[in-house]
């Protein structure tokens, strides 16, 4: 821009291209230039690894510029020359490796103006390999299996190279998967699942240097199967489809097999297997179950590998000349199935046991903790004769080193030879009843027979039991069962006597007749009955009872079993249970009636079947005793005592129901050990906010939906897999939750069952939820905002426990201690037609 300046004289303007010159000849004020930016760094250099006598090249270019656009030259240092030295051409970094160590080298970019920006990075340098070892080698393994390898790094010395960092590759993975890296593990092991049958090279990798090892992938399952086939006569089976062919090992007679082809259960009842159980059937790692009943013609010891099958949780082989060597490895592995039947060898030789509720020398009952015991020694004498049965004297060591001595005085009775002995009249038996006291874990028995040496030595009666040593006795300490009692009272037409009935039971559990069965019949133990505040119902139908029931203990989180009672007119059933739940329901007003239900429904809870027969539905096809008879010798401690013969109907049979078999009593006892050590390894998790969804099938196997409930509860997430699936969708038809899980079975209902649980809420599901479906086999049912079934559940606000579960109209009900006579001001009221409200709910 060219400025006129007025001058007193003439004027030359001379226009530069910096400067302006006025008429007095002064230099204008030349603009400032502008400020040298320094460079910046980009990102960060990652650490580098360089082997000893080896070199690593870098440009690092890339991790730095400069905001002018200035041309940079770079430096680098190392802060331990003896371990690396650095030099830097342009743009390019080379590292050269000196010595085994660690240091830090330093990058320095700077601009033509003196500006300049730093990076440093780890640099380590580790010995030269030259070789790596993969162990084992070569290695053969089924489908399913997980396996482990190991990998060696050495040095040219032949010196072992630790804190390698090995990168492991599979050559198929559709043979062998590398498994993803566990925390507990280093990168110089890997964990390998064997997808299917074939030959996979598995390679670890560093530095250059790579081992490998060979992994073959058979299915043994097929060998195991065949050694089964060809040592118990297969070409004589009655059924053989398909066994031995090219087929898939899940389409052989009685093989249940899994996505991996692998057997996990083997179903070989009643078709004329004969001969002995080879070594190899311990090689079907995945077997879950071994049924193997009914064939007479199978003899002799079990294999001691048999104790391989460690997924095994149901083996029975009733009916066959089969039995299992008393050791106690074997033993204890016995323990760990649920449902098993298999006797011990030379039962026949056991002249002394423990008897409780039932006892069985072929398949011994265990003993519970606590509990008094019956003890009978049986003395033989190997010839008739009319001398009687001897004095006895039994000694019971118990853990802390105390003896306890018995003397069980002589009878006239004359000792029964071998053939001839009875366990069915106590006058066979020396016997004497043994105090809850003494039964504890690791309890241990002599018996001597005769200690005054009076009897004639030619009789070759046994003097001492056993030979030497001591019998360890199989003691269990039980969980405390943990009864909570629901009295629930019809809102249209209480029956208040439930509450007299409930509260009776509650203060006197260890002699109120209702329980007499629950406690004689049933591995319990020590027992701690718990009585619920009144629940008001809408429901006087058994299946509805016992739905409530269930869903009274999953939103108040509470441990042990949930028993429903109710008085007066009950539609249905007198009693339901789950199979191997924790909820059951009774009537309580009929006396024996109501002992032998509240008895058999627990039993379900125990995961107790019924015995075929007499219009029994859900049995226990594997039930060793007929017509649903105990099969063994009871003792009834009750009015003096008495021996219960074993023809005497077991506790869940529809026949007749006087006791309880050795297998269901045995079986009940494992459970609840397995079942309820989650309860004293768990912590109930802390009440969150929470979607309450409950419903069922019904008796044509139709799901149905209840109305959900947003509740503060803790969360308790059903059972998972399964052919059900809950999903909720929000209103854009996104999934907000999808759930798979597995219903349990009501035993004695009509086909239908229920469910109840916990679902801990999204925070962004407020308002998003616009219908839940159930799926399964049966079709599906939904709710949605347009649902119309109302159901109030009241709920004490202090306590949380509920107090009410009221349906249509009832569902404005609000004072379930009205049908007592008493008033509590302290309920909240949770409302829902379908789905919870779309407002925000917040915890109280």
């Amino acid at each position: 821009m060219i400025v006129p300046v007025w001058t007193r004289s003439p004027v030359i303007l001379v226009l530069t291209t910096g400067t302006l010159v006025s008429a007095c000849g002064e230099a204008a004020v030349e603009p400032p230039q502008p400020a040298n930016r320094a460079p910046v760094a980009e990102g960060a250099i990652a650490d580098r690894s360089v082997r000893i006598g080896g070199t690593d090249t870098l440009d690092v270019s890339g991790y730095f510029s400069d905001p002018d656009g200035d041309v940079l030259t770079y430096a680098v240092e190392t802060s331990d020359a003896g371990v690396v030295t650095s030099v830097a051409v342009n743009s390019t970094v080379t590292l050269s490796g000196v010595a085994e160590g660690t240091a830090n080298v330093t990058v320095t970019a700077r601009d033509p103006g003196g500006s300049s920006a730093r990076q440093s990075f780890g640099v380590s340098v580790v010995p030269f390999l030259l070789s790596i070892m993969v162990s084992p080698t070569s290695d053969t393994i089924a489908p399913a299996d997980v396996d482990g390898l190991s990998a060696t790094a050495t040095d040219p010395d032949g010196d072992r190279v630790d804190g390698v960092d090995f990168k492991w590759s599979s050559s198929d993975p559709n043979v062998v998967r590398i498994m993803p890296p566990s925390f507990l593990l280093r990168s110089d092991t890997v964990r390998i699942l064997a997808e299917a049958e074939g030959t996979a090279t598995i390679t670890a990798t560093a530095q250059g240097a790579s081992g490998s090892s060979t992994i073959t992938v058979v299915n043994t399952d097929w060998a195991a199967l065949k050694a089964l086939y060809d040592a118990t006569d297969g070409p004589g089976w009655r059924s053989k489809t398909n066994w031995l062919s090219d087929e898939p090992i899940a389409t052989w007679h009685g093989v249940v097999g899994n996505t991996y082809d692998r057997v996990v259960e083997l179903h070989l009842q009643d078709n004329d297997l004969s001969g002995e159980i080879p070594p190899e059937l311990g090689q079907l790692s995945f077997l879950r179950e071994l049924v193997l009943n009914e064939n007479s013609g199978l003899s002799g010891e079990l294999p001691s590998s048999i104790a391989e099958l460690q997924a095994l949780q149901v083996f029975l082989v009733n009916d066959t000349g089969l039995c299992l060597p008393p050791e106690p490895r074997l033993l204890s592995w016995l323990d760990g199935i649920h449902r098993v039947r298999v006797p011990r060898c030379n039962a026949e030789n056991v002249l002394a046991h423990l008897s409780q509720a039932v006892q069985s020398r072929a398949f011994p009952v265990p003993l519970v903790a606590g509990d008094r015991a019956l003890l009978r020694v049986f003395p033989v004498a190997n010839r008739a004769t009319d001398a009687g049965i001897p004095p006895v004297r039994a000694s019971f060591h118990l853990p802390g080193g105390a003896t306890h001595v018995v003397e069980i005085p002589g009878s006239d009775t004359p000792i029964p030879t071998a053939a001839s002995v009875s366990e069915g009249s106590l006058t066979s038996s020396a016997n004497a009843e043994i105090d809850g006291s003494l039964v504890e874990p690791g309890l241990e028995m002599v018996i001597e027979v005769d200690p005054e040496g009076t009897l004639d030595p030619g009789l070759l009666v046994t003097r001492r039991i056993p030979e030497s040593g001591r019998v360890a006795l199989d003691v269990r300490t039980m969980p405390t069962f943990q009864l909570t009692l629901i009295p629930f009272l019809l809102e249209a037409a209480p029956d208040s006597s439930v509450l007299r009935i409930t509260r009776a039971m509650s203060e006197n559990p260890l002699n109120h007749t209702l329980l007499g069965k629950t406690r004689t019949l049933l591995p319990v133990g020590d027992m701690e009955v718990l009585l619920h505040d009144p629940v008001v119902t809408s429901n006087h139908n058994a299946q509805s009872l016992l739905q409530e029931t269930d869903l009274i203990r999953v939103m108040e989180a509470a441990a042990g079993y949930y028993l429903g009672t109710m008085t007066g007119p009950v539609l249905g059933n007198h009693g339901l249970g789950y199979q191997s739940g924790r909820s059951s329901f009774s009537v309580v007003d009929l006396g024996e009636r109501s002992e032998l239900v509240i008895a058999h429904e627990l039993g379900h809870n125990m995961n107790l079947l019924h015995p075929p027969g007499c219009g029994a539905g859900y049995v226990d096809t594997s039930f060793p005793h007929p017509r649903g008879t105990t099969g063994a010798w009871g003792y009834d401690f009750r009015y003096g005592g008495r021996l219960v013969a074993p023809d005497a109907g077991d506790l869940m049979s529809y026949c007749q129901y006087d006791w309880i078999s050795d297998y269901h009593f045995a079986n009940a006892l494992r459970h609840r050990l397995a079942d309820e050590r989650t309860d004293l390894a768990a912590t109930v998790s802390a009440p969150v906010r929470s979607l309450l969804l409950w419903g069922g099938v019904s008796s044509r196997g139709t799901p149905y939906l209840e109305p959900a409930f947003l509740v503060h509860a803790p969360a308790t997430l059903p059972r998972r897999g399964g052919v059900y699936a809950i999903t909720g969708h929000r209103v854009s038809g996104e999934e907000a939750f999808s759930l798979r899980f597995d219903v349990l079975e009501v035993a004695d209902g009509d086909g239908s069952t229920s469910f109840a649980f916990t679902l801990p809420v999204e925070e962004e599901w407020d308002g998003s939820i616009a219908s839940i479906s159930l799926s399964g086999p049966g079709g599906t049912a939904l709710l949605t905002h347009d649902t119309d079934r109302p159901v109030t559940i009241l709920r004490d606000a202090t306590t949380g426990r509920i107090r009410g579960i009221l349906r249509g109209e009832s569902a404005g009900f609000a004072d379930p201690d009205m049908a007592s006579g008493s008033i509590h001001p302290h309920l909240e009221a949770l409302f829902s037609r379908g789905l919870p409200d779309t407002e925000p709910w917040h915890p109280r």
